[in-house]
């Protein structure tokens, strides 16, 4: 479904991708309850799909869709947590 409007408030004023990063967290938080090298592997995944495949394919999508907007966003907003 294409988007509409750049939604840019609610917790996507501070990270672009606040779906993974609750994912991540959360499965961060099971690998360390449950002591699971399973759970582990899975984290590891749902990381590295986000990373190499689906937020890079979404970020494409975005900013042919919302250009200068999206640039601009992106540019005040961090991909993940906080700015290295």
């Amino acid at each position: 479904m294409t988007p509409r409007y750049l939604l840019t408030k609610g917790p996507f004023r501070f990270t672009r991708n606040p779906m993974y990063v609750a994912a991540i967290t959360i499965w961060s938080g099971w690998a360390l309850l449950f002591g699971s090298p399973l759970v582990l592997a899975g984290l590891a995944v749902i990381w590295m799909a986000a990373v190499f495949v689906l937020v890079p394919w979404e970020e494409r999508r975005l900013e042919q869709r919302f250009a200068d907007a999206y640039r601009e966003y992106c540019r005040t907003v961090p991909r993940w947590v906080g700015r290295i």
